[in-house]
């Protein structure tokens, strides 16, 4: 059975996600705050914009899609144990639409995406 990730590993996922799902919104946030959103800091973001640039929107979003990526984490981890077999993408998606709310920024595709990216990194650390 799978050990869970460490916080280390789980940090580097999000940020993995982050960075390949949503580059303009991590550009935007700024490298140096990405870390600390994805370990969880609420603390006020610094970024080289102007005041024009809606900064706090763009915070918001990361951090909705930090919840959510913990979210699949759970259910993930939660599916591996109660199941002797392996699990699919799909299984996942479904019970994370069932279980999850679901940012609303996010389109069905880019859930998905994200849910088998999960599933995969889990599955590795698994094998």
């Amino acid at each position: 059975m799978t050990d869970d990730l460490t916080t280390k590993e789980k940090t580097e996922l999000k940020m993995e996600i982050l960075e390949q799902y949503f580059p303009d919104e991590c550009e935007i946030v700024g490298a140096s705050n990405i870390k600390p959103i994805a370990e969880g800091s609420r603390e006020f973001i610094e970024t080289e914009y102007g005041v024009n640039m809606p900064i706090m929107e763009v915070v918001a979003l990361i951090i909705a899609i930090v919840g959510f990526i913990d979210s699949i984490l759970s259910v993930v981890e939660r599916l591996m144990k109660l199941r002797s077999k392996r699990i699919t993408s799909e299984e996942v998606v479904i019970d994370v639409k069932n279980s999850v709310d679901l940012p609303e920024e996010l389109d069905q595709k880019t859930i998905e995406k994200i849910c088998d990216y999960v599933l995969k990194r889990l599955q590795e650390k698994d094998a």
